[in-house]
């Protein structure tokens, strides 16, 4: 799943919303809370990316971790969520997120097709491209699939 539009992340717990067109027909804000996602499931559901402002930011409890709009997400069953700790612009978020969902298709590993990406960044001519401020505020929360973990060979390097 892939989510590119505006975000809100309030320092207040469960707060943080997703913003979608609004039907003032039906009464609907177009808001999508934290609160409302948290207690949903999405077993069939590998990869969730949040392609807005502050989606892996949020107030942190000392219990419960980050609660950040990717927070819901992992809870679901979600083993990783693309999300930004920061503002970012769009037009850059856009290419960005582009190039990790083509190294996505040749990796097939969330992890290292953002890895691949922001190397791809790193080392574009234009410096306001390549700086980190533009595009390292992308992180992969999560980023464990049980069900690739288990199936995983041991490394040869590591004592049994």
């Amino acid at each position: 799943m892939h989510f590119a539009g505006h975000a809100v992340s309030d320092e207040a717990p469960w707060t943080g919303r997703l913003l979608f067109s609004s039907d003032p027909f039906r009464g609907d804000s177009g808001a999508l809370s934290l609160r409302e996602l948290d207690g949903r499931q999405f077993p069939h559901t590998r990869l969730v990316v949040l392609g807005a402002c502050r989606t892996a930011a949020g107030a942190v409890s000392p219990l419960e971790g980050s609660l950040s709009l990717a927070r819901p997400f992992l809870s679901a069953g979600v083993p990783t969520v693309v999300a930004s700790l920061w503002d970012l612009d769009d037009a850059i978020s856009r290419a960005f997120l582009v190039d990790f969902h083509r190294k996505l298709r040749t990796e097939g590993d969330p992890v290292l097709a953002l890895r691949e990406a922001q190397v791809a960044q790193l080392r574009q001519p234009d410096p306001v491209r390549a700086h980190p401020a533009t595009w390292a505020g992308f992180v992969a929360v999560g980023g464990i699939d049980s069900r690739v973990f288990g199936r995983l060979p041991p490394r040869v390097d590591e004592p049994l």
